[in-house]
């Protein structure tokens, strides 16, 4: 009997490729976020003003704070889609999306009302000026909802992480941030304060979802949901 010998160098050769394009593209998807916050920070500091400023950093940190609440439940999923797509099971990917996406969705809805009610006594705790109550109000509210859109875009991409596609997630996060920097330019020239910042962070959050979430959709099998 004569036995074929399995060709390594051929899958060798593909699992470097697909090593090195991921590598890549989570480089770059990395690398631009923090070019585009240390070359705009002395022009928002700046711009915005010493005290604006010092809202806005305080917001935004009590949203990213809130955003690392998951329980873990975003790794969990990630580590199960990979599995499936392993075994080329996209029903079984569809079934856990569908499961999660309704905790996540829970999760974000109770934190959005948490935000929505909250926000006043949250900010009277921190003895804001009160010329800057109303726009680091709007902002607080809209960041808190970010996050609960956030966590289930991200449910979405980790499909598409566990199927190697690294390009879509990347590049969303990269126009994401370019829209980012864009606007906060145009708050500093037009003047907008921190209610512009709020609507360049939902333009940017809704841009994302709009470039990953059909490639993922296109992933999953209806015999799933």
């Amino acid at each position: 009997m004569i036995r074929r010998t399995p060709r390594v160098g051929r899958t060798s050769r593909s699992g470097v490729a697909t090593l090195v394009s991921g590598t890549s593209w989570q480089a770059v998807s990395q690398l631009i976020p923090l070019v585009v916050n240390l070359a705009l920070t002395p022009y928002i500091i700046h711009g915005l003003g010493p005290a604006r400023y010092s809202v806005f950093l305080l917001v935004t940190s009590i949203a990213t704070m809130l955003g690392q609440f998951d329980g873990g439940i975003g790794q969990s999923a990630l580590r199960f889609f990979t599995i499936n797509a392993g075994r080329g099971d996209a029903a079984a990917t569809t079934r856990l999306l569908c499961t999660v996406t309704v905790v996540v969705a829970g999760f974000g809805a109770a934190l959005t009302t948490v935000a929505f009610v909250f926000t006043d006594d949250i900010l009277r705790f921190f003895r804001l000026a009160p010329d800057l109550v109303d726009e680091s109000g709007l902002l607080l509210r809209v960041l808190c909802a970010l996050v609960g859109v956030l966590l289930l875009r991200n449910v979405f991409n980790s499909v598409l992480i566990a199927t190697l596609r690294f390009r879509i997630t990347a590049t969303a996060i990269v126009v994401g941030y370019l829209v980012y920097a864009v606007g906060l330019v145009l708050c500093v020239e037009r003047g907008w304060g921190l209610y512009g910042i709020a609507a360049t962070m939902i333009v940017q959050q809704l841009l994302g979802t709009a470039i990953t979430l059909p490639p993922a959709l296109r992933l999953l099998d209806r015999r799933g949901f």
